[in-house]
């Protein structure tokens, strides 16, 4: 499996949807982590996550290959 890469270090491509390590934030205090998948994408010029505004996404990792079948 992949190893987990800092936002700080560097970014998916747009529209890669990616295992996402989360602050979860409400009310600008701090609640609990969570990892959920999502994409990073862009839109008229701005980045941006495709997830819950509370989240602050601090990590995350390519999605696995799916397991073979029979």
């Amino acid at each position: 499996m992949a190893e987990w890469i800092s936002t700080k270090d560097r970014l998916p491509e747009y529209g890669q949807e990616v295992i996402a390590a989360v602050s979860i934030f409400y009310g600008g205090i701090f609640r609990r982590k969570e990892v959920v998948t999502t994409k990073f994408t862009e839109r008229n010029g701005f980045e941006f996550w495709k997830c819950n505004d509370s989240y602050f996404v601090d990590y995350w990792m390519p999605l696995p290959e799916p397991p073979k079948g029979e």
